[in-house]
């Protein structure tokens, strides 16, 4: 299920069939239990996408979450291969860093695009193109591979609805915030800047307790970005009361992924299962994580903070589609053939013969 092979030269629900057999001949212990927050789950979960997280069988969107989790592993691994050339992991530096690196390496590779189509963030990357959201969830792939949780941050008390910044909690519990819409990390914009795009992000921390922070953002902004005439919507007061929606994929929230996790190798550095409640695989779920860094500082409240239901819904969304013969399947079964190409040839000595790597193996490389 590795990038490249899956949809390729490995069937979906082959890869699918192989996966529950295993599940059905190789149990887990008698009384063994890894994952302990079903009520958890019905509790945030809606109806309508419970099944796609409770569900016993794997699903083909597990499959892809599978691969997903691999390519992010490879793309991670790289990322900090390079910022160990300028912060050394023994810095304190060094985990926000490669935070920062991994949000510049979304915004960097995938382009904007308006237009909204039925994709997970694998396609995101393959094709280069996405969303305001699709680069969001992008994002959280790469930073749960670093033991991080993203978040969602959306101010409740604003005159009209307003953007959401991006808040990743760090192992060492600290919410660096990032800015989506500009594609840049929320740093302080007044400091003297290191390069040419901020590569300190602020904590939340030091944003409530700096109360002309968005002030010095905005006009460090104007002057700085050549933004003209831009005027920062979000204020020092919105982010004191928030709803907070936490991103990921509704395969790393299920307890048949404790399974996959469980029994990975430990020498695979691939991450399969997160976890939203009390689980054997993890200190602390996602959710438990969230609230308990909200509450210990006064942020936000339990009742606050949510699953970010934009994965689940196209999820639901992106299996109906491939499965059907109608119109709305076209755009997706479309593009996975164009990365299957392209057919050319290479002349050789005794002729010509096809290319040997599809564009979606070089854009993996890349």
């Amino acid at each position: 299920m590795r990038a490249g092979h899956l949809d390729s030269t490995l069937d979906r629900q082959a890869a699918v069939d192989d996966l529950n057999r295993w599940a059905n001949e190789f149990p887990l212990n008698e009384g063994q239990v890894l994952s302990q927050d079903e009520d958890l789950l019905r509790q945030l979960i809606p109806g309508d996408f419970q099944e796609s997280v409770l569900g016993e069988r794997f699903t083909p969107n597990d499959a892809g979450h599978i691969r997903m989790s691999l390519l992010a592993s490879q793309i991670v691994s790289t990322i900090k291969s390079r910022v160990k050339h300028e912060v050394p992991e023994s810095d304190p530096g060094y985990e926000t860093a490669v935070i920062t690196a991994a949000f510049h390496y979304v915004w960097q590779n995938v382009g904007e695009d308006a237009q909204q189509r039925v994709l997970t963030p694998y396609e995101v990357f393959i094709y280069g193109r996405g969303t305001p959201p699709d680069r969001i969830w992008c994002f959280a792939e790469l930073a749960r591979h670093l033991a991080c949780d993203t978040v969602l941050i959306a101010p409740k008390q604003a005159e009209q609805p307003l953007p959401p910044l991006v808040g990743v909690l760090t192992t060492r519990d600290e919410l660096l915030l990032f800015e989506p819409s500009l594609g840049i990390p929320l740093a302080d914009l007044s400091a003297t800047p290191t390069g040419l795009l901020p590569n300190t992000p602020a904590t939340l921390k030091e944003v409530l307790e700096t109360p002309d922070f968005f002030k010095n953002y905005q006009f460090a902004a104007v002057e700085k970005m050549g933004l003209g005439e831009f005027a920062y919507p979000i204020k020092h007061e919105h982010l004191k009361s928030v709803e907070i929606l936490i991103a990921g994929h509704p395969s790393q929230w299920a307890p048949r992924m404790a399974s996959v996790e469980f029994r990975t190798p430990s020498d695979q550095e691939a991450l399969f299962y997160t976890g939203l409640g009390q689980n054997s695989l993890r200190q602390n779920g996602a959710y438990d994580r969230v609230v308990g860094v909200g509450a210990k500082n006064g942020w936000w409240a339990a009742n606050d903070v949510q699953v970010w239901l934009d994965p689940l819904a196209l999820d639901i969304r992106l299996e109906q589609d491939r499965n059907s013969p109608a119109t709305s399947a076209a755009n997706w079964q479309q593009m996975n053939r164009i990365m299957q190409g392209p057919e050319v040839v290479n002349a050789t000595g005794n002729g010509i013969e096809l290319a040997q790597r599809s564009l979606e193996d070089v854009r993996i490389e890349q």
